[in-house]
């Protein structure tokens, strides 16, 4: 998920698509705003200012700003990271106060509703944005910023595979790989062993 002042650009380029109805209604989650600290769940939650803290219908803690350092899915997670969380208390998301190195990678971070962090429901990194270019598994991954994510086509963010080898990125410059030349821009895929699956 890009940041918000992303979003709104990015949608003037959008054309106006047909919606179709879901079997299943998504999730309402409640939102509440945190005036003072309060621990839910075994989270330390601090106050939320003119956000909003979130809850799952069960009341269980969907996401709030922490106010003291933890480890989360065996990540060590700064004061105000936003954590997000499943029903369960999985650890599904966050949003990071500032860049952290999360499973050997420096993802940007720059607080609420900024670059977004994701994780597979084992607790591995499954998604971050690079705070600066990076080769990973040989391949040269571009960072984000806002006029990477514009010039790029807001593909710059970097997938993971569960067992932590790369999944997705877009080339920070030209390359070869397995016989194929890759150019600057365009999106790279890789299957868990390594092996390249597509390049453009």
């Amino acid at each position: 998920m890009m940041p918000r002042h992303l979003i709104a650009f990015a949608a003037l380029a959008l054309v106006a698509l047909p919606v179709f109805a879901t079997a299943q209604e998504p999730t309402r989650l409640i939102r509440r705003q945190l005036p003072d600290t309060v621990t839910v769940d075994g989270i330390p939650c601090g106050p939320t200012g003119r956000a909003y803290a979130e809850f799952h219908p069960s009341e269980r803690l969907a996401s709030c700003p922490i106010v003291q350092p933890m480890t989360l899915a065996g990540h060590d997670l700064p004061v105000e990271t936003w954590v997000l969380l499943e029903e369960d208390g999985t650890l599904r998301g966050a949003w990071l106060p500032q860049n952290i190195l999360l499973a050997g990678h420096l993802c940007r971070g720059t607080g609420y509703k900024g670059w977004s962090v994701r994780f597979h429901p084992s607790g591995a990194l499954s998604m971050c944005y690079l705070a600066e270019v990076a080769t990973t598994d040989g391949v040269p991954c571009q960072r984000g910023t806002f006029w990477i994510e514009i010039r790029g086509g807001t593909n710059s963010s970097v997938g993971f595979h569960e067992n932590g080898r790369l999944s997705r990125c877009q080339a920070a410059r030209d390359f070869t790989r397995d016989g194929i030349r890759i150019r600057k821009w365009d999106v790279v895929r890789l299957d868990s062993t390594g092996r390249l699956l597509t390049g453009g």
